[in-house]
């Protein structure tokens, strides 16, 4: 599984606000991008 998918399961199951799933994307970027 992705990271994106587990963001996207983690939301399906209402344990992240939509805020949250938007900031673990943004997160999982950046560091993609740095490293």
């Amino acid at each position: 599984m992705t990271t994106t998918g587990a963001v996207r399961q983690a939301a399906a199951g209402a344990t992240l606000s939509h805020l949250d799933v938007l900031e673990s994307e943004a997160v999982h970027i950046f560091r993609e991008v740095a490293g």
